[in-house]
């Protein structure tokens, strides 16, 4: 593996994963307080489909065939559901009343850059 791949998947990683995490983590904290109240749905919902989109990404960077074989049809179709996904969820995420809203904004946003990086790289190679 060579340096550039290594930095690549680093960031491929790292890039949704931090505004991911603080927003889970704001969104424990916050359910712990509020004990009693009704917890804002939407932005539980939200934040869990850009979490499991973005964990079907790093499993298939890590194990290719959960996408899809190359060339097939499948491949293509599970990159474009999954950034269709994601970009909506970006949108729907800023109609959300809450305080993670730029969290929310900002990991759905690079998990749909992220698989549009995948569907340009499954495209030319």
């Amino acid at each position: 593996m060579t340096i550039i791949t290594l930095i690549v998947f680093l960031i491929l990683v790292l890039l949704p994963s931090i505004p991911m995490a603080l927003a889970w983590g704001t969104m424990f904290k916050q359910d712990a307080s509020n004990i009693g109240r009704r917890p804002d749905v939407s932005a539980w919902l939200l934040l869990l489909i850009t979490t499991f989109s973005f964990a079907w990404l790093l499993a298939g960077l890590l194990w290719a065939p959960i996408v899809g074989l190359n060339y097939t049809t499948q491949r293509y179709a599970v990159i474009y559901a999954n950034l269709v996904v994601a970009v909506l969820d970006g949108i729907l995420s800023s109609f959300v009343k809450h305080r993670i809203r730029r969290l929310l904004i900002l990991s759905a946003t690079a998990v749909a850059g992220e698989w549009m990086y995948l569907a340009f790289v499954s495209y030319i190679v």
